[in-house]
Parts: structure tokens; sequence; C-alpha cells
């Protein structure tokens, strides 16, 4: 697993390419996405400059991540043919 670094200054989108990475089937879309971070404290999952859904890619911004500490962030989804997954992406706060 791959570890991202997130500069605590920034605010930054990050994303789960569903449709390219294989997940989605012919004609299926994401019908809901749900954002989640561990540890939340302090930290802002705000509506991405791009949309939080764009052709089969899920996105947010994230604020207010704390150098030092080990995050997860976490992608749940729903498609139109009612299969349910979740994506995480592991991000490490750190001054850049």
């Amino acid at each position: 697993m791959s570890v991202l670094l997130a500069d605590p200054d920034s605010e930054l989108d990050y994303a789960v390419d569903w449709k390219n990475d294989g997940y989605l089937q012919a004609g299926e879309t994401i019908a809901t996405s749900v954002w989640s971070i561990t540890p939340a404290d302090g930290v802002s999952l705000l509506p991405s400059a791009n949309g939080a859904l764009n052709d089969g890619e899920a996105s947010v911004t994230v604020a207010g991540i704390t150098a030092g500490k080990h995050y997860l962030l976490t992608n749940s989804v729903v498609t139109s043919a009612g299969r349910k997954d979740d994506r995480s992406i592991t991000l490490l706060g750190q001054h850049l």
C-alpha cells in the first residue's frame, strides 16, 4: 500500500476512478458516493472543484491534515446495479 504525503497547509483533491480502474461494468454508473476519513479530528472533507462524481470518478477535497499523523481516506460507493464497494487512500501529514 502506498502512502501519499499531504501538506497540512494545503487543500487538495483526492479521487478514485471507478470507471477506468475496471470496476464499473458497461452502462453502470456510481449512484451514491460517500467519503470518510479516520481519524477525523480537525479534518474537513469538502466538495471537490471537479464535482463529487464525474464520469465514474469520485472526488473530494481534504483540508486540515496534521503533520506527523496518518489518515485513512475512504470512498464508499453503491452502483446503479446495486453493487457496493470501497477504496481507501493512506495520507501522511508532512510539511512539504
